[in-house]
């Protein structure tokens, strides 16, 4: 859970009501986790002749492959859920290769 005692952070939200709650302010905002990722291309071009060529790549998303949690439910219907952190952001780490011929 993102908060050590759910219940407490649970019980410091309520619903928004029209015609009270006109801005925020700023105030109370909840920011998610900090997310970064890595993915990488390599590529190589090699001619066979003037006017045939080979290019090689090799694509990778999440290079390094590493765990980071997608935000929490916020949900206020459902206050045993709140706060839970129940899926990962990214994907495990993909690779593709290619090649390509051009003449």
């Amino acid at each position: 859970n993102m908060f050590a005692d759910p219940a407490a952070a649970y019980s410091q939200f309520r619903r928004f009501i029209l015609g009270v709650d006109t801005r925020g302010g700023g105030f109370g905002i909840l920011r998610g986790f900090p997310r970064w990722n890595l993915d990488m291309t390599i590529a190589k071009e090699v001619r066979a002749t003037e006017r045939v060529g080979f290019s090689f790549t090799t694509q990778m998303t999440n290079v390094l492959n590493h765990f980071q949690p997608s935000d929490p439910s916020m949900n206020l219907n459902d206050p045993a859920r709140f706060g839970r952190v129940s899926a990962q952001e990214y994907d495990s780490r993909q690779i593709e290769f290619g090649i390509r011929v051009h003449w």
